[in-house]
């Protein structure tokens, strides 16, 4: 083989050196991801090379990532430079190559000279100290499984019974500090910064709140401090905390009602509020409760002797908790002004409504400010997220955003969505000066879920016949639902009359009663019990709509 296997040089694409921090990373990816956004950048190469950066990014923001990487170039340039053979050598796409022109610090991964054939021939010795590495290896390996052989041949205590080694799962001495490079939530890659509880009130008591990671599977094992509570890094929906088993705590939980509020203030000053406590004691390897299924908290007790863990489930109450006002993301201050679900008017998609944000922004960095790279997205309590919607957009106070800001200057702008009638409340919006960036500012909306729209049914005679065979009169047509809501018509809402005589319901297809789901059309056929040809005017009644038929 005479090709060379291409790798791209990440480092080289974000203009760092392999040596960057991940703080260097993240800047020279924010210079570069705005510089291409396909947005802000008419070039016809931007979207490629956006997508690039965003790739790189990817691999050199993560660790395992990134220590793979630098693994694997390090080793093929290493296996093909000992074997001489040109074939094996991996060659880094550079910048430069690509004809681009690379500011700040490039990778020094290289290409070593070609080798002369009589040198790709030889291939040197191991060097001495490698040999001895090996045989001492072997030795390790040997030891360890004579030291398993002979455990096996250890007699049993006494008694019959087995020995048992009992090792703790986890233990410290202070809280455990979550490690930045563990990433809860992420955004296109990107990760976001989730805002970790600082205290806990419950039941008049305070706790002070720290982080811990405990093993799969497994409570944490309780801190030594007793006033001490223990968040589960990572539970952003459910939040789950270990509170310190003692009889302050076992009494405050076990005397909560539904009345009663636990407050968890955020290390952001955001306090969220739960209501309707449920207590409860499970199994105490029971680690269900950690499931993020639904909004709320879950406390449990940690410690103790008992039998059972006793636990308390928590609503989220969003009315109750602080609103923030104006706050300050990557320079730039913005406040939400208002929200409304727009009710008299409905998007072409079934079942749906529009959702207006209206917003005000400030700029108070040095530069222009571009709001059309704004990333403005709606979620709801389930975790979709809606992007922006141009129709719902144009229907907001000031419509969409468009003008670019000079340092100082507020502008203020709308923003629009479409959600299902089956999403949940309430919403959230999520703000972001830039998608690059790993910040957000996220405000829970005051809105509801609109009550559905009373059904409209719409009855249709389609045709009608005398049967004299059967001497039946047959009618045909259909009813079309254009609510929201379930339309049902009952067997005692359907009639056929004429002056002084009603006539008894032979058949009906569908079988009555009907149920007409929205935005459906249900066809139907009737057949009464006429004995002669009417000679009469004959009334048909549907659920309040009459048809004269002659």
């Amino acid at each position: 083989m005479t090709g060379s296997r291409q790798v791209k040089d990440y480092y080289a694409i974000l203009g760092v050196s392999p040596t960057a921090t991940l703080a260097e990373i993240r800047v020279a990816y924010r210079e570069r991801a705005r510089a291409f956004h396909p947005d802000l950048n008419s070039s016809p190469e931007a979207e490629a090379r956006f997508l690039e950066i965003n790739e790189a990014y990817e691999i050199l923001a993560d660790a395992t990532k990134r220590k793979a990487y630098d693994y694997f170039v390090s080793v093929a340039q290493r296996e093909a430079s000992e074997s001489g053979e040109a074939s094996a050598m991996p060659h880094v796409v550079t910048a430069q190559e690509r004809g681009e022109e690379t500011p700040g610090e490039t990778s020094t991964v290289g290409v070593p000279p070609s080798k002369s054939p009589q040198e790709r021939g030889r291939r040197p010795a191991p060097p001495p100290w490698a040999v001895l590495l090996i045989v001492l290896g072997i030795c390790i390996v040997a030891a360890v499984a004579v030291g398993a052989f002979l455990s096996l041949r250890q007699p049993h205590p006494s008694g019959g019974a087995e020995a048992v080694t009992v090792s703790k799962v986890t233990t410290f001495t202070s809280p455990l500090v979550a490690p930045e490079s563990q990433i809860v939530l992420e955004d296109d890659g990107v990760p976001l910064r989730v805002a970790s509880p600082s205290q806990l009130e419950v039941a008049g008591l305070v706790y002070p709140v720290a982080a811990v990671i405990p093993e799969e599977g497994h409570w944490p094992v309780p801190a030594q401090d007793e006033n001490l509570a223990l968040w589960i890094h990572g539970t952003v929906v459910n939040y789950v905390i270990g509170l310190p088993y003692n009889p302050g705590t076992l009494a405050a939980l076990s005397g909560l009602s539904s009345q009663d509020r636990l407050t968890l203030t955020l290390d952001s000053g955001t306090k969220l509020v739960f209501g309707l406590p449920e207590v409860v004691r499970i199994d105490p390897s029971d680690v269900s409760p950690m499931t993020q299924d639904r909004p709320g908290m879950t406390l449990a007790v940690l410690g103790g002797e008992e039998s059972t863990r006793l636990l308390v489930r928590a609503r989220y109450l969003p009315e109750a908790g602080s609103k923030p006002g104006e706050t300050t993301i990557a320079g730039v201050a913005v406040r939400v002004l208002g929200s409304e679900i727009v009710e008299d008017v409905r998007p072409l998609e079934v079942d749906s409504w529009y959702v207006v944000v209206d917003y005000q922004v400030t700029n108070t960095t040095s530069s222009v400010l571009q709001p059309l790279a704004f990333d403005l997205a709606l979620e709801d309590s389930d975790g979709y997220r809606y992007i922006l919607n141009e129709t719902a957009t144009a229907l907001g106070t000031y419509g969409k955003l468009e003008v670019a800001l000079s340092p100082g200057e507020t502008a203020r702008g709308s923003a629009g969505y479409v959600i299902p009638a089956t999403a949940r409340f309430p919403l959230i919006w999520v703000f972001r000066p830039d998608p690059s960036l790993p910040d957000d500012m996220r405000v829970v909306l005051d809105l509801t879920s609109p009550a559905p729209a009373e059904p409209l049914p719409e009855v249709m005679l389609l045709d009608a016949f005398w049967d004299p065979a059967r001497a039946v009169v047959v009618l045909s047509g259909q009813v079309t639902n254009n609510g929201d809501s379930l339309v049902g018509i009952e067997r005692d809402q359907v009639k056929l009359t004429s002056p002084g005589q009603e006539y008894a319901l032979v058949a009906a297809t569908p079988l009555l009663p009907w149920r007409v789901q929205p935005a459906t059309v249900q066809q139907f056929e009737l057949q009464f019990e006429v004995p002669t040809q009417p000679e009469a005017v004959l009334r048909l009644t549907i659920a309040g709509f009459e048809f004269e038929i002659e």
